[in-house]
């Protein structure tokens, strides 16, 4: 789905990819100034390395201002992307096929479901792409320096993706429980609307109260078992990272014992080591929410893509002509052997016990039913408004 996605916005990922590249050259520098402040501790407080302090916080102001301000424009474009889609797919549905649908569904999927894919999916895809171009550099900054960092930390980094890779199914079918039990409690909540003046006349207020309670019980379990799921995975990558930090410390000691290598050139190793630490953590936690979350990006591009047709306007109708042999819904027959003409300035009465299908009847001509058996001044539901 993430290829979709990128696919999709282009010009505002490329933008995003630029700010990251840019971001990560300064954490790059930084850890170089501080390998330089630590062998020329003696002169720190001299006017340069002063004015190099300032700059460099001046630039992580400015960087971390560009940042945010891609990543929520970026954000933005692809919550109206979603909501608009969203509508266009009903646009295109006929009113048979909407009106069959749950009010709480469509709701849900145009609002909260949005904000996940928002809020956990899209965020969790920017931070990734900026934890892989900080990877990438690291590796680049830290290899030209010492191999054995690096194999310490690609082994570490291995095994902690591989260990939450094999959750992702669990958290997939995690967050479509909790989806489902949310829209059960807005269900919930609507009929209690809808029947409280049955509720206080026949006095279910206890029924009632039970009912919603079990619903709200529901949902929040759901929330608290994918939360606790994801938390503790974090957990176990957070340990990963600490062993992997503490790796490089001890790394950092045997080089400067047995090898001429500098103490600033060990500093700025161990500090662009966090570069590729924390990133393997976050990209781990951050992996798991989008796991979790995919599902519903899936079900917004697999909904039935179709533009809104365009049909002719009938000022004047002339003649309706029905001929239908059968028409069924989900294998049940609704009309049989209905074939009728209507003209023009005529009076017509429609008779029949209740259930023949009179009513479904008006629904065809009127193009609820989804059939080129009726006719308008000789065009097809499909042609005509």
């Amino acid at each position: 789905m993430w290829k979709k996605i990128l696919n999709d916005f282009k010009k505002p990922f490329f933008i995003v990819f630029l700010v990251i590249v840019f971001s990560a050259v300064v954490e790059l520098i930084k850890a170089s100034v501080l390998g330089l402040l630590t062998e020329n501790l003696s002169t720190i407080l001299e006017v340069k390395w002063i004015f190099i302090f300032i700059g460099f916080l001046i630039l992580q102001l400015v960087l971390s201002f560009s940042k945010d301000l891609s990543f929520n424009r970026i954000k933005k474009e692809i919550q109206m992307y979603f909501l608009q889609q969203g509508v266009k797919n009903y646009l295109t549905e006929d009113e048979a096929a909407f009106t069959k649908q749950n009010m709480n569904e469509i709701i849900n999927r145009l609002t909260s479901e949005v904000e996940v894919i928002n809020s956990q999916y899209i965020q969790s895809l920017l931070t990734i792409a900026g934890c892989i171009v900080n990877f990438i550099f690291a590796t680049i900054y830290i290899g030209r320096l010492n191999i054995w960092f690096l194999i310490f930390l690609y082994l570490c980094s291995i095994l902690m993706i591989l260990w939450n890779q094999s959750f992702k199914g669990k958290l997939a079918k995690k967050q479509e429980q909790i989806m489902s039990s949310k829209r059960s409690w807005i269900s919930s909540i609507q009929q209690f609307y809808q029947n409280f003046p049955v509720i206080k006349e026949y006095r279910l207020e206890k029924m009632e109260k039970q009912e919603l309670d079990r619903s709200a019980q529901e949902w929040a379990d759901s929330e608290y078992r994918t939360n606790l799921m994801v938390d503790l995975l974090g957990s176990v990558n957070l340990e990963v990272g600490l062993i992997m930090f503490l790796g490089v410390y001890f790394i950092c000691g045997l080089t400067a014992r047995y090898t001429n290598v500098s103490i600033g050139i060990l500093m700025a190793i161990s500090q662009a080591s966090n570069m590729i630490t924390n990133p393997i953590i976050n990209f781990a936690t951050l992996k798991n929410k989008m796991n979790a979350s995919e599902p519903i990006v899936r079900s917004f591009y697999q909904r039935k893509e179709s533009k809104i047709s365009e049909k002719t306007l009938v000022s004047t109708i002339d003649t309706i002509k029905i001929d239908l042999d059968e028409l069924k819904d989900k294998n049940k027959v609704l009309l049989k052997n209905i074939h009728l003409e209507f003209k023009r300035g005529k009076k017509y009465m429609i008779t029949g016990p209740s259930g023949c299908g009179k009513t479904t009847l008006l629904k065809t001509i009127k193009g609820l039913y989804s059939t080129n058996a009726v006719t308008i001044n000789g065009l097809t539901h499909a042609e005509f408004f």
